[in-house]
C-alpha cells in the first residue's frame, strides 16, 4: 500500500510539472506567433519610411523575452534590415516605425495613445479595446486563431496607409482618435 501511495504521489507531481511546462510552452508559442505577426503587419503599411537605414520595431516593457531578436533580427521590411529596440518609456521611441504596446490599464493606454498620436508610428497591441481606444492594430484570439482589429482612421490620422489586402482579412473598427 505504501508503494502505491508513493507511486501515485510521484505521478501527480510529474503531471503537475508537465502541465506547467505545457502551459509555458503554449505561452511561448503564442508569443512567437504574435512576434511573427508584428513583423508581417509592418510589411502591409506604408508612410513610415525609416530615416536611419533600419526599420525599427520598438517593444514597450518587453513581454516577449528574447523572441523578437530570435524571430525578427535578420529580417527585412521594405528593403531595410529590422532593428529591435526594447524601451521602457515613450521618450525612447525615436525613429521607430512600429511600436508594440503590451497589455496595460485603460488610463495608461489613453495617455500612451495621446503621446503617439499624429506620429508616423504603427501601433500594435493585444490589449483588449486597443483599436477602439485609438490604437491602430489590435491582435486578438478567436477560436484558436489570431485575428486583427484595425482602426483605419487612427492610421490615416498618422499619415499611414494600410494595404487593402490586410484590410480584407481584418475587422475594421471605429474608435476614438484621442
Amino acid at each position: 500500500m505504501h508503494f502505491v501511495n508513493k507511486w501515485l504521489c510521484s505521478c501527480t507531481v510529474l503531471l503537475f510539472l508537465l502541465s506547467g511546462a505545457a502551459t509555458s510552452y503554449a505561452t511561448e508559442s503564442e508569443d512567437s506567433v504574435k512576434v511573427a505577426i508584428i513583423g508581417k503587419l509592418a510589411k502591409f503599411v506604408s508612410g513610415n519610411t525609416p530615416s536611419d537605414h533600419h526599420f525599427t520595431i520598438a517593444v514597450l516593457n518587453n513581454p516577449f523575452g528574447t523572441l523578437p531578436d530570435k524571430i525578427l533580427q535578420r529580417k527585412m521590411i521594405h528593403k531595410y534590415p529590422v532593428n529591435i529596440r526594447y524601451i521602457q518609456s515613450l521618450k525612447q521611441l525615436k525613429n521607430a516605425q512600429v511600436l508594440y504596446v503590451p497589455k496595460m490599464n485603460h488610463r495608461a493606454m489613453k495617455k500612451l495613445l495621446q503621446t503617439v498620436r499624429g506620429k508616423k508610428v504603427l501601433t500594435i497591441s493585444d490589449s483588449r479595446g486597443f483599436a477602439q481606444r485609438g490604437g491602430m492594430i489590435q491582435l486578438y484570439r478567436k477560436a484558436q486563431n489570431m485575428r486583427l482589429k484595425i482602426n483605419l482612421h487612427a492610421a490615416q490620422q498618422a499619415g499611414l496607409r494600410i494595404r487593402s489586402s490586410l484590410l480584407k482579412i481584418a475587422d475594421i473598427v471605429e474608435g476614438d482618435v484621442l
